[in-house]
């Protein structure tokens, strides 16, 4: 009797490798509650903390083994990294998470908590970018600007007048910011 058997490829080790790291990256359930969480929305490690109630060493361990498996990528921002899931399409994972966002109790719960923590997140934005422009509109515009407003934007914008302060050929044209002087 002869049995035949075909060899596996590289190929096909690559791709039961692969299975095998998400198989064990989603094999915890906090893993998979934060791949849920990253799957709506990209988060910071304090954000997760908040969302989870877990700490901080907890929720980047679990994402260091996300990111090994390639699940996860961050990118920094000021101090902070944000982490989302990868945007190549994972059809396991996909279909592991469609599921797991019926069957996790907590799931729900996670979520509540994560719009709560955007919500949060774009109000903070919002105060900071309000400070800004109203802080750019003082110094831009005065309160009350009364009538020596429009000679000061005029003399703020006159030409070098005599021929003896023009600057030289080829030279950038600067304008003055003092009266001429009769």
């Amino acid at each position: 009797m002869l049995i035949c058997t075909r060899a596996a490829g590289p190929e096909s080790s690559k791709t039961m490798s692969n299975l095998l790291k998400i198989l064990r990256a989603v094999a915890d359930p906090n893993r998979l509650r934060i791949l849920l969480l990253l799957r709506g929305e990209e988060l910071s490690v304090a954000e997760l903390q908040e969302i989870l109630t877990m700490g901080q060493s907890t929720i980047s361990t679990h994402l260091s083994q996300l990111k090994q498996a390639s699940l996860v990528e961050d990118r920094r921002t000021g101090k902070n990294s944000l982490y989302r899931l990868t945007p190549a399409d994972v059809s396991p994972l996909n279909e592991i998470l469609s599921r797991a966002a019926h069957e996790v109790p907590e799931a729900p719960i996670d979520q509540a908590a994560m719009r709560r923590v955007v919500k949060k997140r774009q109000d903070k934005m919002r105060i900071f970018f309000d400070s800004v422009a109203a802080a750019s509109a003082r110094t831009t515009f005065p309160a009350n600007p009364g009538r020596a407003w429009p000679k000061r934007s005029s003399a703020s914008c006159r030409p070098w007048s005599s021929p003896t302060s023009a600057p030289a050929r080829g030279a950038p044209l600067f304008y003055s910011l003092k009266e001429p002087s009769a």
